[in-house]
């Protein structure tokens, strides 16, 4: 069971760094959402399930009568314990690199994409600004161009 829940996190992880399933792309705002509410939770129920079905098998010697309780009985508790406790300490472990993982990637590529549009917002006033000043400097232009021929004009008129 914990390998299918374990595979489903890898899916969902996977999800997130590539941005899109089959047929859907996902916003990068969706990708941050689906860390938060899915990822993180799953990782942490997975550890927290193994922590308990762990501190289950510890805690059977105990269940038994004091007078019935052998040796081997607390040792096969602490060897069956074995798994769910390499588990914990794997989940978890693998848990937080990816957390931190997949984190860090969401953030620089949040970050990227906020650089860009603060770029593309600078070249869009760039653009603006050197249009008014083609406009400008045509109007200048074209006004300059207009005196001169009236200039002409006179001096022919005076001739």
């Amino acid at each position: 069971m914990t390998i299918r829940v374990f595979a489903a996190i890898n899916q969902k992880r996977d999800l997130i760094l590539r941005g899109r399933d089959k047929d859907t792309v996902y916003h990068l705002d969706h990708r941050i959402l689906m860390f938060y509410s899915d990822l993180i939770p799953m990782q942490a129920a997975i550890s927290i399930f193994m922590g308990v079905f762990a501190f289950l098998l510890l805690s059977l010697p105990s269940l038994v009568d004091e007078t019935e309780r052998t040796e081997q009985i607390v040792l096969l508790s602490r060897v069956a314990s074995f798994v769910p406790i390499s588990g914990l300490v794997g989940y978890t472990l693998g848990g937080f690199k990816d957390i931190f993982n997949v984190g860090s990637v969401l953030s620089r590529r949040k970050k990227r994409l906020q650089s860009r549009t603060v770029a593309s917002v600078i070249r869009d006033e760039r653009r603006i600004l050197l249009d008014e000043v083609r406009g400008e400097f045509e109007q200048i232009a074209s006004s300059l161009l207009t005196d001169r021929a009236d200039i002409r004009l006179e001096e022919s008129d005076d001739a």
